[in-house]
């Protein structure tokens, strides 16, 4: 369960840079438009308001709370996590 756990933040870890970098091509091709310059600082604040929120990084700390309350558990059942040893 705490391997599933960890396999499931870094998973979402990899979500967050893909939106990251789909964000960051996004503002590059706004850059490069034709458009006066107010209207792309109005699509570039648009596009940051909506990207933030839907990064996902709120859900990250709820995830790590319970891998590391399941982490604490296994140990002091006397077992090991491969994750916190790394």
């Amino acid at each position: 369960m705490s391997e599933h756990r960890a396999k499931s933040i870094n998973n979402k870890l990899a979500q967050m840079a893909q939106r990251l970098q789909r964000a960051s091509e996004e503002m590059r091709r706004l850059s490069e438009t034709e458009y006066a310059l107010d209207q792309k600082v109005y699509q570039a604040q648009h596009k940051m308001a909506r990207l933030v929120p839907n990064l996902g990084a709120d859900q990250l700390t709820t995830d790590l709370v319970g891998w590391l309350q399941m982490d604490a558990e296994i140990k002091r059942l006397g077992g090991s996590s491969e994750e916190a040893e790394s």
